[in-house]
């Protein structure tokens, strides 16, 4: 009985040992296997600063961007052609729209576009300057075809003309 019980507790140990080494054999695999390297974000923008006059316009910024990115604006007068995009190393180009300023005589307006990407987020200021128009005057006078005023009591063909000049 002796032998079958040092076979036995043989077997087993066997066993165990096995179970360790292939166990051991895992975590060597797994412990050798490298790590995958941590891409940190990335949000560049063309510009921090737009101004425009008070006709408003247009102008280009360009994001680059190695995730996805939204973009907005805080003003009415202030258009985005894009709301968003996707991470790309390729630079990509957003039109800022800006509508005509027809105040006189203003202080000019400002606003801000924000965008953000993988918890970055960048600010453009927008700025646009008011309408400088000189106060209008009415200029009445008689005038011949070829559009040099007549002197009073002059005759001629003649025909009258009433203008705002602005």
């Amino acid at each position: 009985m002796q032998i079958f019980q040092i076979i036995t507790y043989y077997c087993i140990s066997m066993k165990r040992q096995s179970l360790l080494v292939a166990l051991f054999a895992l975590m060597a695999v797994f412990a050798c296997k490298e790590a995958e390297p941590v891409v940190e974000p990335v949000l560049e923008v063309s510009t921090e600063r737009i101004a425009f006059n008070s006709f408003g316009g247009e102008r280009s910024i360009t994001i680059t961007a190695n995730n996805s990115w939204t973009i907005e604006d805080d003003a009415e007068w202030i258009s985005l052609s894009l709301t968003g995009g996707e991470g790309s190393a390729e630079p990509q180009q957003v039109m800022v729209y800006i509508d005509e300023y027809t105040a006189v005589n203003a202080e000019p307006r400002s606003g801000k576009i924000t965008i953000k990407s993988a918890g970055l987020t960048h600010e453009i200021v927008v700025s646009q300057s008011a309408a400088e128009r000189a106060p209008q005057t009415r200029h009445q006078g008689e005038y011949n075809d070829g559009g040099h005023h007549l002197p009073q009591g002059e005759t001629g063909k003649k025909r009258q003309i009433h203008a705002n000049i602005i």
